[in-house]
């Protein structure tokens, strides 16, 4: 698929400047600018990720797309699911600190990149509601048949 030639302008180039040809502030300064115009095309840029996969499997009605074996025949009544915990499930195979997603990560006070976009938020973007709070990754899904009860 070509991208459309506005797309460009709407991402950042990786930044392979030295820590000493910009300040921290100038550096923060661009960093927000660029998570503001994202956020502010996250519709347009979700559906150009989406369909950029050679065969989504799309969830009705939205830009997400999901797995063909995870999406059930027909709507399921949520009261019968079941869910199961793993207590010690494997790590996931990216987790923000790689160094492909350095150039998404700027510099803090230190020189160095954050560790993770999401301490760069805390630190440079922080919204007003910004919990460290559970998440969950569905590892697995298995659709059986309705019991007759």
């Amino acid at each position: 698929m070509d991208l459309p030639p506005e797309t460009f302008g709407l991402v950042a180039a990786p930044d392979d400047r030295p820590a000493g040809n910009a300040s921290e502030d100038e550096e923060a300064q661009q960093w927000r600018l660029v998570r503001r115009t994202l956020n502010r095309h996250r519709a347009e840029l979700t559906k150009l990720a989406a369909d950029l996969h050679w065969d989504p499997v799309r969830i009705a009605g939205t830009t997400c797309i999901s797995r063909a074996d995870w999406m059930p025949a027909e709507p399921v009544p949520l009261d019968s699911i079941d869910l199961a915990w793993n207590a010690s499930p494997a790590p996931p195979a990216v987790n923000g600190s790689e160094l492909g997603s350095a150039c998404t990560r700027p510099r803090g006070p230190t020189g160095e990149r954050y560790g993770r976009y999401s301490q760069a938020i805390r630190a440079l973007a922080s919204p007003a509601l910004f919990e460290n709070r559970g998440s969950y990754r569905l590892l697995e899904l298995e659709w059986r048949p309705a019991v007759a009860g």
